[in-house]
C-alpha cells in the first residue's frame, strides 16, 4: 500500500462519512430532514476539492524507473501514468551521483529539457541517476540503486553502433 492509497481510502471515509448525517429535533422525531442540493453543496465541495486536489500529487508519489537498451523510461504514480521516456540514442553517459533536490529546483519533477536544458525527477534526497544527454542537457532521478541501472545504460550505449560513420 503506498501512500497515495491511504490518502484515497481517507477521503472515501470522510465523503461517505459526513453524507449519512441525520438530524434530528429530539430522540422521539421519527421525521428526517433532507437536504437540497444548494443546502448540501457547502458539505461537499471541501471532500470534491480534496479529491481533485490529490490527483496530481498522486502522479509523484511513487515511481517506476527501467533501465534497458531502449534507454530510461519513467512511470508515474499508481496507475504508472504518465510515461516519459529517454531514448537510448539520446544518453551520451549515465552516472550514480547523490541527489540534493535543492540543488535541482525541489521536489518533483523539476525544470524542462527543452527550455532549461537540465531537469530532474527528485521524489526524495539520496541515490540517483544522472543522464548526460546529447546537445549538452542533463536528466537526473532519484532511485534506490542506481548502480545496476546505470551499468545497464552505460553497457547499452557502448554497445550501439556508431551513427554516421563515426
Amino acid at each position: 500500500i503506498t501512500s497515495s492509497c491511504s490518502f484515497f481510502v481517507s477521503i472515501y471515509f470522510f465523503f461517505f462519512s459526513t453524507s449519512f448525517l441525520f438530524f434530528f429535533n429530539d430522540t422521539a422525531t421519527t421525521e428526517i430532514y433532507t437536504l437540497s442540493l444548494h443546502d448540501a453543496l457547502p458539505i461537499f465541495l471541501p471532500a470534491v476539492i480534496a479529491l481533485l486536489a490529490t490527483i496530481p500529487i498522486t502522479a509523484f508519489t511513487k515511481i517506476r524507473v527501467t533501465c534497458s537498451d531502449q534507454g530510461l523510461t519513467i512511470k508515474y504514480g499508481a496507475l504508472r501514468w504518465p510515461t516519459q521516456t529517454i531514448a537510448l540514442d539520446r544518453i551520451d553517459n549515465a552516472s550514480a551521483i547523490d541527489v540534493n533536490p535543492v540543488q535541482w529546483g525541489g521536489w518533483g519533477y523539476r525544470g524542462s529539457l527543452r527550455l532549461f536544458k537540465r531537469a530532474a525527477v527528485n521524489l526524495r534526497k539520496g541515490p540517483g541517476i544522472r543522464l548526460d544527454l546529447k546537445r549538452g542537457r542533463t536528466f537526473v532521478v532519484t532511485v534506490d540503486e542506481p548502480a545496476l541501472g546505470v551499468n545497464v545504460l552505460n553497457q547499452a550505449i557502448a554497445m550501439r553502433p556508431p551513427r554516421d560513420g563515426k
